[in-house]
């Protein structure tokens, strides 16, 4: 009965010492391996999460963002610039187009024309200016000469006959 009594409280002594030793083993390893776990999964998941993350935000961000903005400024800048240039551009293209346009018309139209029109006007014109300078001036001659010579005609008559009469 001692032994027994002895066997049977070594068993329950030994049980209890193995399940205690067991589960606080257990459970300081389970810990231990939870605890390891958490931080190498926490750490594993910031380390190679978080880059990853960051790294595609910021590509994604930045195409997103690259791409929206050259976009709005292309749409932008062609409206500004458009629109700008309608109401800038087109009045000083303008004067400066009728400006140089009539200086570069008046210069070659004096350039070229000139001599064409000059000549041409010379010889079209002096055979009229010559025919009716030799017309108009025959005529005048002619009434001026019959006038004179009829003057003079008469004024000789008249002092030759005075002469005549005086001498006899």
């Amino acid at each position: 009965m001692l032994h027994r009594s002895v066997t049977t409280a070594y068993h329950m002594l030994h049980l209890s010492f193995t399940t205690a030793t067991n589960h606080m083993l257990h459970r300081s390893v389970t810990t231990a391996y939870h605890m390891l776990n958490r931080s190498f999964t926490t750490v594993t998941y910031h380390v190679l999460h978080c880059p990853v993350t960051t790294a595609t935000y910021h590509m994604l961000h930045c195409t997103v963002t690259t791409a929206t903005y050259h976009m709005f400024t292309a749409r932008l800048l062609q409206t500004l610039i458009t629109c700008y240039t309608a109401r800038s551009l087109q009045p000083l293209i303008t004067c400066y187009t009728v400006r140089s346009l009539q200086l570069l018309i008046t210069c070659y139209t004096s350039q070229s024309l000139q001599p064409h029109i000059t000549y041409c006007t010379a010889r079209l014109l002096q055979p009229l200016i010559t025919c009716y300078t030799a017309r108009s001036l025959q005529t005048l001659i002619t009434r001026y000469t019959a006038r004179s010579l009829h003057t003079l005609i008469t004024c000789y008559n008249a002092w030759s006959l005075t002469t005549a009469n005086s001498q006899t």
